[in-house]
């Protein structure tokens, strides 16, 4: 985590070995918490290709239902990034809705907001007011848990081509 944002390259390699190293010990929670990391890296600065797309939805599934509500909706909002460059825009409207609505007792702060609030305002600019207002009130009426599976679905979804832009 501490090199991710002066070597990011140098971060993503940390990450893969940690994910591998607690695959091998059987370390449940330090793989997940690897892999959220990983995620939040990848939607900023990865390569938009197969592999940061299906790792991606691989952290979400790795959450969805594990009961650590608090990982989940971290791994949920760094999803964002991802999908903001992505051109996901009215998912990104989605997600956002959810992870605010859903957990009011915890905001997100720091640069986390301020990704989150850069990647609103590139959907608002995007998407016409009827659509942003209508892709709010389906993210806020779904629990993490579907939004996770929309996620998932969308990301696995995505022709390879689509992701094949520079970031």
């Amino acid at each position: 985590e501490a090199f991710s944002a002066a070597e990011p390259l140098h971060a993503l390699r940390l990450f893969a070995e940690a994910r591998e190293v607690a695959r091998a010990t059987g370390n449940r929670l330090v793989l997940g918490v690897a892999m959220v990391a990983e995620t939040a890296l990848l939607g900023r600065v990865g390569t938009l290709d197969d592999n940061t797309v299906s790792t991606t939805a691989d952290a979400v599934r790795f959450w969805l239902g594990s009961g650590n509500e608090n990982l989940f909706v971290t791994c949920l909002r760094n999803v964002v990034s991802l999908l903001d460059r992505l051109d996901a825009h009215r998912a990104v409207v989605e997600l956002v809705a959810t992870t605010t609505t859903r957990t009011p007792d915890r905001p997100p702060y720091g640069v986390e907001a301020q990704r989150l609030d850069a990647a609103m305002a590139r959907a608002r600019s995007e998407l016409t007011l009827a659509e942003v207002d209508a892709g709010w009130r389906d993210g806020a009426s779904r629990d993490l848990d579907a939004a996770g599976n929309a996620v998932v679905a969308l990301l696995d979804s995505l022709p390879a081509t689509a992701r094949l832009r520079a970031p």
